[in-house]
């Protein structure tokens, strides 16, 4: 178990709009596009993105491509709710923004207004994209505990994210239907998730920030000799956060849960702990939910809304540091 102690952030001032900003190089290169608020009760990543556009002029020697940043789920963000309607990420795929596009405003709700409009923008980046696009999704948790990143396991995916130093989870996409990580990877993106901490943290900003001044780097956007300073302090920001985690492990399974099932979680898990077998994890309306392995426990549910209880796996050996 994991305790943090230091306070929690302030709230989003000013309040987010769709497009948090966009910095266009004359140069062709890459583009880094970046979504933040996907979930509203997720601050830290729009904050962070907003600080990391304040500080990135784009007149920085070296500079190429284009860097976009959305806020994905405006309306839950100004709510501070994880969403209104339905989770705006567990909906992604073609044959359904082909539906949304047909459908009239009275057979959309909230979050599919909130998706049709980030679609737009997504969209017109990739369009005007003069190189490869990389795709940065920003996240926090309801547990204390580590920022992670997560793939899906394919070779450039990995390279990316290695760059980063974050543990690295696999598997967990391959989970959850309908992220927009996997849709944009089926797109040809590039893409890395990064879980920065818990929601309301400091912490979770500072990760976020030092993940973003990474990715213009990794990402081909900025030689890293032009700001060595900045990247070694974010590289080393996000070493110490890591601790003593495994740097890759796979998830092999998830406890969905319903509203029915009167799910709760037991108390104190970080979002990264390993577990024994036969340990008790957390109880719903049937009784106790103990683990099935020993492994290793991830994102444990500690809010009201979602319906992923907690997910199971190992860690996976390797040499690569």
């Amino acid at each position: 178990m994991i305790l943090r102690t230091d306070e929690p952030s302030t709230a989003m001032t000013p309040a987010p709009t769709r497009r948090l900003g966009v910095v266009r190089s004359g140069q062709p290169g890459p583009t880094l596009m970046i979504t933040a608020g996907l979930h509203g009760n997720e601050p830290a990543g729009v904050i962070a993105v907003r600080r990391f556009l304040e500080t990135f002029s784009g007149s920085e020697p070296g500079f190429i491509g284009e860097i976009a940043a959305f806020c994905g789920n405006v309306g839950a963000s100004l709510a501070g709710k994880r969403y209104l309607d339905h989770d705006l990420n567990r909906r992604w795929s073609r044959e359904r923004m082909m539906g949304l596009a047909l459908a009239g405003p009275s057979d959309r709700d909230r979050e599919d207004d909130e998706q049709l409009a980030l679609s737009r923008e997504i969209d017109d980046t990739m369009a005007r994209a003069r190189g490869p696009v990389y795709f940065l999704d920003l996240h926090t948790t309801s547990a204390a505990g580590y920022p992670f990143s997560m793939i899906a396991d394919h070779p450039e995916q990995r390279v990316f994210a290695l760059r980063f130093g974050l543990p690295i989870i696999l598997g967990l996409l391959g989970q959850i239907d309908g992220v927009l990580l996997e849709y944009l990877r089926l797109r040809g993106c590039i893409c890395l998730g990064i879980e920065a901490g818990q929601h309301d943290r400091s912490s979770s900003i500072d990760h976020h920030l030092a993940a973003l001044r990474i990715a213009v780097v990794a990402a081909g956007l900025l030689p890293g000799d032009s700001i060595p300073s900045i990247l070694d302090a974010s590289q080393d920001t996000l070493r110490r956060a890591r601790g003593e985690l495994p740097l890759l492990m796979r998830v092999e399974d998830r406890h969905g849960i319903r509203p029915d099932d009167e799910f709760r979680m037991e108390p104190g898990f970080a979002n990264i702990e390993r577990i024994e077998k036969g340990q008790l994890l957390a109880r719903d309306r049937k009784g106790e939910i103990r683990a099935r392995e020993s492994g290793i426990l991830f994102m444990p549910l500690y809010q009201g809304l979602g319906d992923d209880g907690f997910f199971t796996g190992q860690a996976l050996a390797t040499d690569i540091e």
